[in-house]
């Protein structure tokens, strides 16, 4: 999602991340852990972590809806 400010200026708000789907655990963006060309999300409880897809998972914005993806969700 972006928001315009009164001066003109767009700022692009990232998603906030849902919950470990496996722990409930608080969730953290960083880039991937094998490849720092990459985006992933990690589980700062457990541990679980979204596996990148270097044609999908590029900028933090992807791999944040990579991760909030869940089964049933349509998607």
């Amino acid at each position: 999602a972006n928001v315009k400010l009164e001066d003109d200026a767009v700022v692009e708000i990232k998603p906030v991340l849902k919950p470990c789907p496996f722990c409930g655990g608080e969730a953290f963006t960083g880039y991937a852990i094998y490849d720092y060309n990459y985006w992933g999300v990690s589980c700062k409880a457990c541990g679980a972590y979204v596996p990148v897809d270097p044609l999908c998972e590029d900028t933090e914005k992807q791999a944040i809806e990579a991760w909030n993806r869940r089964a049933g969700d349509g998607e």
